[in-house]
């Protein structure tokens, strides 16, 4: 697909722990070394460590993908309670410190942001991301949320234009948020809204560097 794409593009593995309470840590931590290593072996131009969403498992997803030797882009989740953001799955509030600490342990970061998370935490993420880290940012929010470990709701036409429309505001204002998207409950009408509003486009190529990056942290 990549080859006969008329414009450039990436493509990206996918790391995740999201599930983690079905099983045993050692599992999960053998699971998440298997995946990276044979990561490693495939054509991904980059990996994506996604809803890293809790310290101790968001710190084994971060370790075990520094065996597939890409170039990372690092997503956290995060949700707003009493004012406060905190990591989704975790009682540990989201600092720039907390995200120092995290992505320490990283190699070969090209990028970091937040992700399947609430379009009213994204701004307050962003602005403890920016004190963390000097590099690019990424945000792709969602919409609804998981029962029973299946999603639920789908945003409709009025809640597609309302995160489009914020994201693109965030977009302006935060020189530095390099790629926008969406997650789970968000589908393609609501990247057709999303990218009419975009108008700085990257090569994104651009987004996964590393030649400059190795100061950033």
């Amino acid at each position: 697909v990549s080859e006969n794409c008329s414009s450039p593009i990436i493509v990206a593995g996918s790391m995740s722990a999201h599930k983690r309470h079905s099983y045993e840590k050692e599992d999960v931590v053998k699971s998440l070394t298997l995946l990276a290593t044979s990561l490693r072996e495939t054509n991904v131009d980059c990996v994506m460590v996604e809803m890293v969403q809790n310290v101790e498992y968001g710190a084994e997803m971060i370790r075990a993908a520094r065996l597939t030797n890409k170039p990372l882009i690092i997503g956290f989740a995060v949700e707003l309670r009493n004012n406060t953001l905190y990591l989704k799955d975790d009682d540990v509030c989201f600092t720039a410190t907390l995200v120092r600490k995290m992505i320490a342990d990283a190699c070969d970061v090209a990028c970091i942001g937040v992700m399947h998370s609430d379009v009213s935490a994204v701004e307050h993420a962003l602005k403890i991301l920016e004190g963390a880290w000097k590099g690019p940012l990424v945000a792709y929010p969602d919409f609804g949320s998981f029962v029973d470990n299946v999603w639920q709701n789908h945003a409709d036409d009025l809640a597609e234009e309302h995160i489009a429309s914020k994201l693109i505001s965030l977009k302006a204002n935060h020189p530095r948020l390099s790629a926008v998207g969406g997650c789970c409950g968000l589908g393609p009408s609501f990247i057709h809204k999303l990218s009419k509003g975009v108008e700085t486009r990257i090569n994104p190529l651009q987004l996964i560097d590393l030649s400059d990056q190795s100061s950033q942290h």
